[in-house]
């Protein structure tokens, strides 16, 4: 599924099956957050600039971090400053309004599972740990 969602090949299921409003006004989960930061193609200073500001895309710029770390690092900083208006509705349309249709169906993927439960399964295995997710 990730060479899928990187080549454009999302489920058709992700753009017409019905989204329950309620969880798109919903805070996004940082494990999500972690996950799609880790399989979704997105230029993250362009998506970073929408989210969290210029001077905080080039505050973690600065750091002396690889790429997927500060993608991990733009998305935390965005839940840290909007909390409950980080929501999935708010990332969808920062991707749609980018023209990275890819990555705003993708988020939409993973509204339409069970986000309450976890039960997202974007193209990364639920067993891997986040968490000590290394750089390569």
């Amino acid at each position: 599924l990730l060479l899928l969602i990187m080549s454009g090949g999302v489920e058709e299921s992700a753009r017409t099956r019905p989204i329950s409003q309620d969880l798109l006004d919903t805070q996004c989960d940082e494990e999500h957050l972690l996950k799609i930061s880790a399989t979704v193609n997105f230029n993250w200073k362009t998506i970073g600039r929408r989210l969290v500001g210029i001077k905080a895309v080039e505050y973690i710029d600065r750091e002396d971090q690889c790429k997927q770390e500060k993608r991990d690092q733009m998305f935390q900083k965005w839940i840290e400053m909007k909390g409950s208006e980080a929501t999935y509705r708010a990332l969808i349309e920062v991707f749609e309004d980018d023209k990275n249709y890819l990555a705003a169906d993708a988020v939409k993927e993973l509204v339409s599972r069970d986000v309450t439960t976890g039960l997202c399964q974007l193209s990364l295995p639920l067993s891997v740990n986040y968490s000590t997710f290394q750089c390569a």
